[in-house]
């Protein structure tokens, strides 16, 4: 791909994020934006809840 179909496809890419439904859970946009999402994929997992 050239430079500019790159700069098309992420402005499309920016746009269709705009349009997903994040905003509607408040807890996951905040996540998101503070940089927690790594914080909670390493916190160990009671396995047994998932088991049981």
């Amino acid at each position: 791909m050239s430079w500019p179909h790159w700069g098309l496809m992420c402005g499309r890419v920016h746009a269709l994020q705009a349009l997903m439904p994040c905003q509607l859970d408040h807890e996951t946009g905040e996540l998101a934006r503070t940089g927690n999402v790594a914080y909670e994929l390493l916190k160990p997992v009671d396995l047994y809840f998932f088991w049981s």
